[in-house]
């Protein structure tokens, strides 16, 4: 309704932020995701669409299990990590990251951070 509603409007704005899914758990998260996707990789061109993905190396983290626990990933996954400028300590990530190893059924969003 609101992006068939601007198709009128000269310089239309319809912002989406979102946070880390599965691909079965949203599905319109993930059309939106592999949309993003095709559109960074050069698969799909379009001159309206901006996207930013902020993840882990996906092929790195089937080939290395430990991977997604190191400070390079927690670093690719959060763009206000410490070492890009950012306000969120990489001490606190871990924190959580420790928590969530400790205790996997306790808190699955910790999922975010991978």
């Amino acid at each position: 309704m609101i992006t068939k509603g601007q198709i009128s409007r000269e310089e239309p704005l319809d912002l989406g932020i979102t946070t880390a899914g599965a691909e079965y758990e949203s599905p319109l998260w993930w059309r939106e995701y592999q949309h993003a996707k095709q559109v960074l990789d050069g698969s799909l061109r379009s001159d309206t669409f901006y996207g930013a993905i902020w993840e882990a190396d996906v092929k790195r983290i089937e080939s290395d299990p430990e991977y997604w626990k190191s400070r390079e990933a927690r670093i690719a996954a959060n763009p206000s990590h410490e070492d890009l400028g950012g306000f969120l300590k990489d001490s606190a990530i871990v924190g959580e990251l420790d928590k969530a190893l400790a205790e996997p059924s306790s808190d699955r969003s910790i999922c975010a951070i991978t």
